[in-house]
């Protein structure tokens, strides 16, 4: 895993863990 910026949060890690399957989609929040 590449190093992530500072701003990276426990729960934008795992969005970007999820990107890969969601990638096509757009982002809901």
């Amino acid at each position: 895993k590449k190093a992530a910026p500072k701003k990276e949060t426990p729960a934008a890690e795992k969005e970007n863990k999820e990107a890969p399957k969601k990638k096509a989609a757009p982002k809901k929040k």
